[in-house]
């Protein structure tokens, strides 16, 4: 990876109502830096780098939704990333993105 630099994309569609990319769908855009944690092979983790902790708790948490990914097969070469933000900008209306910290994204209120 020769930048960790990223920017993923996530839309709230309202089922049944919009399509995902109508104006009124709420969209955050987080980017941050991503750092690879741990590579996963069939029922054993090997820490490339990262924080333990951190692995135990992304491999708890994946394989405790989707148990069946413990057996995938060592070439889907799957891997744990964490993404620590740095912006979100959200597209809430009309009118473009507008950026928000952080800290306003983790307490916003519904």
């Amino acid at each position: 990876m020769t930048t960790p630099q990223v920017l993923v994309g996530l839309s709230l569609r309202i089922l049944g109502v919009f399509l995902a990319h109508y104006p009124l769908i709420i969209k955050a855009l987080p980017s941050g830096m991503l750092y690879r944690l741990v590579m996963v092979y069939p029922r054993k983790l090997l820490i490339l780098e990262g924080g333990s902790e951190e692995a135990e708790v992304a491999k708890k948490a994946l394989f405790t939704k989707h148990p069946e990914m413990m057996d995938w097969p060592k070439d889907h070469d799957f891997r744990f990333f964490k993404l620590e933000i740095i912006d979100i900008f959200l597209i809430n209306w009309y009118g473009g993105a507008k950026p928000i910290t952080v800290d306003e994204y983790l307490h916003a209120k519904s």
